[in-house]
């Protein structure tokens, strides 16, 4: 279907199917903000990848971790 350039909809739902990924100007899933905040405490060492760190609030991700 991709390659016919046809949108691929859900057989239970009949909605669009969409990537599992956050697209940018969407919301993040409420996981993420509670995980974010998790960071903080909890963690030593923190790798983030896929992003540029340009937009929040994923560039303030670094400054959270000790």
């Amino acid at each position: 279907m991709i390659r016919d350039g046809k949108v691929m909809y859900c057989k239970s739902c009949g909605k669009p199917v969409k990537p599992d990924i956050v697209f940018f100007g969407e919301q993040l899933p409420p996981k993420f903000i509670r995980t974010m905040y998790e960071v903080e405490s909890k963690v030593d060492l923190c790798l983030i990848m896929g992003t540029a760190l340009a937009v929040s609030p994923f560039n303030q991700l670094p400054l959270m971790v000790a």
